[in-house]
């Protein structure tokens, strides 16, 4: 398990799928009704507390949670303002309809290997999961994010970047005839290697 800052009254929390497996639960049974999920809930903020000093005693929370590419999950937990006018948090919010599959390609391991480093210091624009592929000579880059992000993907991504796209179907066509490279957090692993080389 992961647990980020990414603001004063938000946390983004990363479980693994083996995090999930220990656990004994799936995202398909996340559900606030459910004492298990419930449970889970106030370990996960108990230790983001120790870590971060994310306080939410008797606050209100508004939860997020996202499936990632390799069955964990990813949570967002915000500590709502008293004005804010939410009545209850009761409700996990979440899904994979926020998520967009966004391919970037790179002419160099060199500008890859930067861009990954850069990308991982954004906690606003940092993937839920990225895969590493070659094909004809490119090296491409696909990161699962928040379909709200893309903009900012595209104008982040373009100083560095030869090709930023999205979709579905372009990501299956490197996945089935590109090389994988790295399956699953490339982005930290292609970030260490520049880091390596100096």
């Amino acid at each position: 398990m992961t647990i980020e800052a990414m603001a004063e009254d938000k946390i983004r929390v990363a479980l693994s799928w083996r995090d999930m497996d220990s656990i004994g639960i799936k995202y398909e049974d996340l559900d606030y009704r459910n004492e298990q999920t419930r449970l889970m809930l106030d370990e996960i903020l108990e230790t983001a507390k120790e870590e971060t000093g994310f306080d939410s005693t008797g606050a209100k929370l508004f939860v997020e949670v996202f499936q990632d590419a390799e069955g964990g999950c990813v949570f967002l937990f915000t500590r709502m303002k008293k004005d804010s006018g939410v009545k209850s948090v009761s409700k996990l919010r979440g899904g994979r309809k926020g998520l967009v599959k966004i391919i970037v390609r790179f002419d160099t391991v060199e500008s890859l290997c930067l861009y990954c480093s850069v990308l991982l210091k954004n906690k606003r624009l940092l993937p839920l999961a990225s895969s590493l592929y070659t094909l004809d000579g490119g090296y491409y880059l696909l990161l699962d994010a928040f379909a709200c992000n893309y903009g900012n993907f595209r104008l982040f991504s373009s100083e560095y970047a030869q090709e930023i796209r999205r979709g579905t179907v372009a990501s299956s066509y490197i996945e089935e005839f590109g090389k994988s490279v790295s399956n699953g957090k490339a982005l930290e692993k292609m970030a260490a290697l520049h880091f390596s080389a100096y």
